[in-house]
């Protein structure tokens, strides 16, 4: 389901509801800007992230609405760029201060970090 600022107040409202909705058959919501600030979903625990500026608040707005902390959840964000262009300087910027990051270059690797990361959160228990 895409959700952007030209959609109606009703919409909008519809999509939420429905990306909500346990029922519903809707697992993914597509946007650019328009969810940063003011999205409050508990069950989110993965976003993928395609663009950016070098603005800290936005990578912690993000953060802090697409993974919000609940007991025993694990939350992911993906950050995709393209590497030595302006999207990786301003993905190194914004996120100069953020903590549990790990850098991968393939699938492969984004599969072995998360592993690692699983056997990890198992053995603090």
């Amino acid at each position: 389901m895409s959700y952007h600022s030209k959609k109606g107040k009703f919409a909008k409202v519809k999509a939420i509801e429905d990306f909500n909705d346990p029922k519903s058959d809707i697992k993914v919501i597509s946007t650019a800007r328009a969810l940063d600030e003011g999205f409050d979903i508990q069950d989110v625990s993965m976003a993928i992230v395609c663009s950016g500026t070098s603005t800290s608040r936005q990578d912690l707005q993000r953060t802090g609405r697409a993974i919000r902390w609940a007991p025993g959840k694990t939350g992911l964000i993906i950050n995709l760029y393209i590497r030595d262009t302006q999207d990786e300087k301003w993905l190194r910027s914004r996120q100069k201060k953020t903590i549990n990051t790990t850098p991968v270059n393939s699938i492969i690797e984004l599969k072995e970090a998360l592993s690692q990361a699983s056997l990890n959160y198992l053995n603090v228990e």
